[in-house]
């Protein structure tokens, strides 16, 4: 019974200890990609509409000259 329990509980051990650890190391993949998606997205968009209002600005200004 003794060694049943030992068991039991190194087994629980195990899987705890995989779960958080695959709990964790999701969620950092998740929030890596997030950020990563969305730091690489804000930069091509605030790239754009720079890019967009300076053409379009130039084009204006030469239209009106």
């Amino acid at each position: 019974m003794t060694y049943n329990k030992q068991l039991r509980s190194c087994d629980d051990d195990i899987h705890s200890y995989d779960i958080q650890q695959l709990r964790s190391y999701d969620d950092d993949i998740h929030s890596y990609d997030k950020q990563q998606l969305r730091s690489c997205d804000d930069d091509i968009h605030s790239y754009d509409i720079q890019q967009l209002r300076l053409c379009d600005d130039d084009i204006h200004s030469y239209d009106i000259q």
